[in-house]
C-alpha cells in the first residue's frame, strides 16, 4: 500500500510524542511531521480551486503556499459518492 509506513510513522509520532508522553501537539508541529512523511504536499494558493474562506481568515493571497493532502493519502480515503 502506498504511504503504509509514512502513515504508521505519523500514528506513532502522534501518540509517542502526544498523547501518550502527557503532551498536547500544535497544528504547526503536525502539518511539518506530516509535510516530512509526504503526507500532504505544498502547492500555490488557487482561489479557484481551494478554500477561498479559510484562505481570507488567513490572508492567504494566490500564489502563496497552501498545503494539500497528498495523492497517496486522499488514494487511501474511502470515496465520497
Amino acid at each position: 500500500m502506498a504511504l503504509e509506513k509514512e502513515c504508521a510513522e505519523f500514528v506513532r509520532w502522534a501518540l509517542t510524542d502526544g498523547s501518550w508522553s502527557g503532551c498536547d501537539l500544535e497544528g504547526g508541529s503536525i502539518q511539518d511531521m506530516a509535510l516530512s512523511l509526504g503526507l500532504i504536499k505544498a502547492v500555490p494558493f488557487d482561489p479557484e480551486i481551494h478554500d477561498k474562506e479559510m484562505a481570507d481568515q488567513y490572508d492567504v493571497k494566490p500564489g502563496d503556499t497552501w498545503y494539500i493532502l497528498a495523492d497517496g493519502v486522499v488514494s487511501l480515503l474511502p470515496s465520497s459518492e
